[in-house]
Formats: C-alpha cells, structure tokens, sequence
C-alpha cells in the first residue's frame, strides 16, 4: 500500500495539507503532459494497439499510434460523459485499464491499458479533475481542478497504513484489520466460499464506504484473494492427510481374524477398495487445493507423492499377510494363527 494526500476542507492547523495538495495536483498536471505508452482498444478500433497518450492543453488529450506516428487523434475533455478504472486480473497480475465513455450517440468508449497501476491511477485522479471542473462551467476551472484554491472544499480520500489479520466471526473465513491515514481502525470480513468477483464487489464497496483512496482496491483485492487461498490450501491439505490415512488398510480390516485364505482374499478386495478412493482422492487434489500462488502447486505434489506410499503401504500389508499365510500352511506349529 502507497500513500498520496488529496485535499480535505481547510481546518485551522491544516494549511501544511493544502500546501502538500496543491504539489499534487501540479504533479497530476505534469504528468499528463507526458507522452505515456499504453495499449489502446476502442469500439471502432476493436484490436488492441501500441500507442502514447499526453495531454496537449487542459481541453484536449493527444493519442498518436506508433504504426502511425506524427498523426495523433484527438479526444475533447468536453466529448468525455465519465472516466472509470478497472483491474483485469490475467493469471497473477492485472491489466490496469481506463475507461472514457464519450458522450456520442453511438456510445464510443475508449480503453487505455497502462504498463503500471501508479500511472493509470495518476491518469484517472488528473483526467476527472479535467472532466469535473468542465462540467462546472465555472470560467478558469479547468486550470483551477490542477491549481486548487485553499478555500475550496473537496474530499478527503485515505490510504491503508496498516493491515493486521484477525479471528473471523461464524459464517466467515478471515478478519482483516486495516489502519487508514487518519488512525482510523476498520475491519474487512471475508465471506466463506465467496468468489473472486464476490471479493472485488465487496472491496469496492468497503473502499467507497470509508473513503479509502481508489488505488488501494487492487492491493486489498489481492491481499484478499491471497488470504483466502493460504486458508483453503491449509483447511483442504489437513482433510485430504486425514482421508489418505483413514485408507490404511490395517485399518479397515477387522481385528483378530483368523489367518486363513478368505482373509486374504478380503484383504486383497479392500485393497481395490482403497486404491479407488485413494485415486480419486489424487484426482480431487488440484480443485481442492487449487493451483494459484507458490504453495499450492508444492503441496498437491506432496500429497499426490503421499497417496503412492499409501498405496505402496498396502500392497506390502497384502502381501506381508500372504506371505504369513504360506509360512504358517508350510509350518503348522500349534494351530491356526491369529492376525493382530
């Protein structure tokens, strides 16, 4: 987690905040003046494209694509309806996207891919700034949503300091305690079995609920994601050891049998037995365990090395106890023995 003030309404003591606001917002401004690589998508240009996108005045915005540079494509802040960020998770990474909706009748919606979260959330917090102070129709407002004057109020967005886990409440698999910049203390609980779109659903909510700074959604989001599997890889990993043993075939035959060829032979039919469970136990271990982060994939492999012993265990059982019978059939002694 990553920490950048915004303004909150002046309160006496506080000038040192407008002061660290106004140096933000120059730096938004700064920033959007840069040629930023990304990759583009838009609904009459459905291919995703190499391209750059800078702002050339505060009522303008620059797309020039590199198959075709020195020719750039211009989008109007006043066209623009509305600016939104989404995270496309892409197997343990995201794609940090901005959205424009334009304000055409045909709906056009232009899609930005930046290469870093920090730069598309800078593009997001200064394009609104634009598209906002537009809409106000305020005379000089544009230049003012980059400059802010002291005396105008706007809102006080947080980030997380810190992030502590806790005991989960009944229906729940995980607590988690987050301090935001304000001292604030706040929890987050996480739902059993809840999926991954339940997740970002309920991170997006818990984010606009306590006016946690939008970039922190996707750390949070995948702290979430990553608790959640730490927690079904232990929960499943003791179960599947717990099942593989109870299949132990000393276990499941019965007690002081007498040493005999049926014996044998239901020992060798529980074997089969085992051996089917323990083979769909082996096929069930990647959709249990699942496959995302480091561990998983280590500790299926553990416990798909464990069923073979479990099997390989039986099979010396049967045989040991074969092996006995033929003993005892060459060699009488006192009687028919009894298995312990």
């Amino acid at each position: 987690f990553w920490l950048v003030s915004q303004a909150r309404t002046p309160q006496p003591g506080c000038h040192h905040l407008v002061k660290a606001t106004m140096e933000q917002r120059q730096r938004l401004a700064d920033q959007l003046k840069k040629k930023m690589p990304v990759g583009h998508r838009a609904t009459d240009r459905i291919v995703k494209e190499d391209a750059y996108v800078w702002q050339e005045d505060e009522r303008e915005l620059k797309i020039e694509f590199k198959n075709n540079e020195g020719n750039p494509d211009t989008i109007s802040v006043r066209d623009i309806e509305h600016v939104k960020q989404t995270d496309y998770p892409e197997d343990n990474s995201f794609r940090w996207v901005l959205g424009i909706n334009h304000k055409d009748k045909e709906g056009k919606v232009t899609m930005l891919q930046f290469n870093k979260r920090e730069d598309r959330d800078i593009w997001v917090s200064g394009l609104r700034s634009l598209v906002d102070a537009l809409k106000s129709n305020v005379p000089g407002a544009a230049h003012s949503s980059m400059h802010p004057n002291p005396e105008v109020p706007t809102v006080t967005q947080q980030a997380v300091t810190e992030v502590v886990l806790g005991e989960p409440p009944s229906g729940h698999v995980a607590r988690i305690y987050l301090t935001l910049a304000s001292k604030e203390r706040c929890h987050l609980d996480i739902p059993e079995r809840a999926s991954p779109p339940q997740i970002k659903t309920l991170v997006q909510d818990f984010v606009e609920q306590h006016s946690i700074m939008p970039s922190e959604s996707t750390s949070l989001y995948r702290l979430l994601r990553t608790v959640m599997q730490r927690i079904q890889v232990s929960r499943e990993t003791h179960q599947i050891v717990e099942e593989i043993g109870s299949h132990r075939l000393d276990l499941l035959l019965p007690k002081g049998e007498t040493n005999d060829g049926s014996s044998i032979e239901r020992a060798k039919n529980e074997q089969v037995r085992a051996e089917k469970r323990l083979d769909e136990l082996a096929a069930e271990i990647q959709t249990r365990i699942g496959d995302q982060g480091t561990a998983a994939p280590i500790v299926s492999m553990i416990l798909k090395r464990n069923i073979d012993k479990m099997k390989a265990i039986n099979d010396m059982i049967v045989k040991a106890r074969a092996k006995e019978m033929e003993n005892r059939a060459r060699f009488p002694g006192d009687g028919v023995g009894v298995l312990s």
